[in-house]
């Protein structure tokens, strides 16, 4: 009897296992079903709806974020809108401009100091990122404030470094960002049709852009980082110089090799310095 006792408690022991499991895995579906409406509310809700969600989601990470971690945050919608950064604040615009956001009748802005970098949309540098269907937004926290951008950390990271290596020019040691600048304020530059700007950069001496050249090529040397070209707010797409690793160095006046890479979307862009009231850009490509 005291065999069959024990054998009865187990069974009820299991039995009330079993019902637990139940209604553990009927708790589950029952959240996992809520998550999907509240999921779906989310892409069916208005455009302005999912644009501040997603800049309270970009701060908030960025927020939580120590200095030289990365944060990333995915973006899900409004397809095509533009993600910008306008005297210190983010704003999810319609428009590459942030003029309507400002009303919130075509976007939606908040104060921040995130800093969102620049990138080319159709041969025009703008303050920020147009969005796809699902963007991943890379957040990098700098201190006091943040660098938001499309791309990969790693590419980022590696030509951030080459722009900060010190390299030897001619006897004297120079970061690479500070000796393109000094460069480009070598030359004339010619804005006489109001839209596009090229240089000629007249130095009068090849080694210059040889040793550029030169140090591109070995930094790069294991990289799938190929092209890199050096342009104004106002010349993209022309270019005031680039360094093609297997071609050195060359002026683009015409912009017809830029083009077969600028398409791709594997590059990315950089502001390294001003010049006579334009932006200095270099821009890196795998393509």
């Amino acid at each position: 009897m005291k065999l069959l006792k024990n054998k009865r408690a187990e069974g009820d022991m299991l039995s009330e296992e079993t019902v637990k499991l139940i209604f553990s895995i009927m708790s589950i579906s029952v959240l996992f079903l809520l998550a999907g409406s509240l999921f779906y509310m989310f892409v069916k809700s208005s455009p302005m709806r999912q644009a501040d969600a997603m800049l309270e989601e970009i701060i908030r990470t960025s927020n939580a974020l120590d200095d030289g971690e990365v944060g990333r945050v995915i973006f899900t919608g409004p397809t095509g809108w533009y993600l910008l950064g306008v005297d210190n604040e983010l704003c999810l615009c319609e428009e590459k401009s942030a003029d309507g956001c400002n009303d919130k009748k075509e976007g939606v802005c908040k104060k921040t100091d995130i800093n969102v970098l620049s990138t080319v949309v159709d041969y025009v540098i703008i303050d920020g990122i147009l969005l796809d269907d699902i963007s991943e937004i890379l957040i990098i926290k700098n201190k006091e404030s943040s660098d938001v951008f499309s791309g990969e950390y790693e590419d980022y990271n590696f030509v951030g470094d080459f722009l900060s290596e010190e390299f030897d020019f001619f006897g004297r040691i120079v970061s690479m960002q500070d000796y393109m600048m000094e460069y480009v304020r070598t030359g004339d530059i010619d804005c006489s049709d109001g839209k596009n700007c090229w240089r000629w950069v007249a130095t009068g001496n090849d080694s210059k852009e040889d040793l550029m050249t030169k140090y591109f090529t070995e930094y790069f040397s294991n990289s799938d980082i190929k092209y890199m070209e050096v342009s104004s707010d106002y010349s993209i797409g022309y270019g005031i110089f680039t360094i093609n690793e297997g071609k050195g160095f060359f002026y683009d006046f015409l912009g017809t090799w830029s083009d077969s890479y600028r398409q791709s979307g594997r590059r990315l862009l950089i502001k390294i310095g001003e010049h006579d009231g334009y932006d200095i850009f270099v821009e890196f490509s795998k393509e």
